[in-house]
C-alpha cells in the first residue's frame, strides 16, 4: 500500500497485492479522533479476540481502548466497522458496511 497524507485526516491508499498488514500510524491522542480505517491484505476479519491478553496491541483492543469505531477493507473488497466493546473485551460488533469498486 501507498499513502499520501493531506492532512491528519486524509489519505490515498493503493492495495499492492503484498501479503502483509501496511496501514497509517493510528494517533489516538490527536485532537479530532473518531477511529481509524486500514487495509488487510491477508484477512477478512478485524484483528484481536477475546482470549487475548489485555495489554496485546490489535484492532479491536484500539478501538476499544479509544470508544472508537475502526474500520477495515478486505481482500475480497469487503468494507467492514468494529464497534467498540464498553466492557473492553474484543467483543463488540462487527458489520459489513460496504464493497469497494475494483
Amino acid at each position: 500500500m501507498q499513502a499520501r497524507n493531506e492532512s491528519p485526516f486524509d489519505a490515498v491508499w493503493r492495495y499492492t497485492g503484498k501479503s502483509r498488514h501496511e496501514g497509517p500510524l493510528i494517533h489516538t491522542g490527536m485532537a479530532g479522533y473518531e477511529g481509524f480505517y486500514h487495509s488487510h491484505p491477508d484477512s477478512e476479519s478485524f484483528s484481536g479476540f477475546p482470549h487475548d491478553k489485555p495489554a496485546k496491541s490489535s484492532d479491536k483492543q484500539i478501538a476499544d481502548n479509544t470508544e472508537k469505531p475502526c474500520y477495515v477493507v478486505t481482500p475480497r473488497g469487503n468494507m467492514k466497522r468494529y464497534d467498540p466493546d464498553p466492557n473492553k473485551r474484543r467483543r463488540g460488533q462487527e458489520t459489513t458496511i460496504g464493497k469497494a469498486k475494483k
